[in-house]
């Protein structure tokens, strides 16, 4: 895995294809069993046809760059009872705690239930914001990144990741990453949300009803620099009391 932000090269003769000039068992050959030299781009992955189509995500995660977050299933998270965008108040925090130089982090998905939803809020909103420096001051729940590949350590990430009622510092040049109206209502219960950076699915409709629904948005794609913070921020306006979250599932590569 990575330690820079310089890209690493997928192939090599073990595990998918060999790379230039390398000879003996998986080196890759034409029919007359010369040495093929793989065409690679300006930043140095080499062009290929993956197997897996362009699902790169196993790629990833038999890289060891792929990582996923949970809490503990039947425990639910509180929030901070937000009634309205409040910069010390997020809902989510994710920090790159790699070293000036180390590893970026690239958010992939965000997903989570509503099990407790606020009282007498009329509406459900979201934004997501980036900002430089450790936006994390306290509170919330940690969360314990976990590796895709059972032969990467669990340890060996720099994301740091908090989830519920958090008390962050004041902005430094934070920006807005996107903005989202998730129901023009106060949500249900069993209400699922998710988001997918840089996804391309349809999105669901902000709607009124009672019944539970399955809110999806696509996010812009954001890259977190070593040092810097990602945010979540979650609220409804006359928020009455905090509602909680359950089956919270955050998946990210770090490269």
């Amino acid at each position: 895995m990575s330690t820079s932000d310089s890209t690493q090269i997928f192939l090599n003769g073990t595990d998918q294809l060999a790379a230039s000039g390398q000879s003996g068992a998986g080196a890759a050959t034409n029919s007359q069993g010369a040495l093929l030299n793989p065409r690679g781009s300006t930043y140095g992955e080499f062009f290929m046809h993956s197997p897996f189509g362009s699902r790169g995500d196993f790629v990833s995660a038999r890289e060891g760059s792929r990582w996923v977050v949970s809490n503990t299933q039947g425990t639910a998270i509180v929030d901070s009872n937000p009634s309205g965008f409040v910069a010390t108040t997020p809902t989510m925090v994710i920090v790159n705690n790699n070293p000036v130089g180390g590893a970026w982090i690239y958010p992939l998905a965000l997903s989570g239930e509503v099990v407790a939803v606020g009282a007498s809020s009329t509406n459900w909103l979201g934004q997501w914001l980036i900002d430089s420096g450790n936006r994390y001051t306290s509170g919330g729940t940690a969360l314990t990144p976990q590796a895709c590949n059972i032969n990467v350590l669990n340890g060996k990430t720099g994301a740091l990741v908090y989830f519920g009622a958090i008390t962050a510092p004041a902005a430094n040049a934070s920006r807005v990453i996107d903005l989202h109206f998730l129901r023009v209502s106060i949500p249900v219960t069993g209400d699922t949300f998710s988001f997918e950076f840089g996804g391309t699915g349809t999105q669901s409709t902000a709607s009124t009803p009672a019944t539970i629904e399955a809110v999806y948005r696509k996010v812009t794609p954001v890259a977190i620099a070593p040092q810097s913070s990602l945010l979540w921020y979650q609220w409804g306006a006359s928020e009455g009391t905090a509602r909680s979250f359950d089956n919270v599932n955050f998946q990210y590569a770090e490269r």
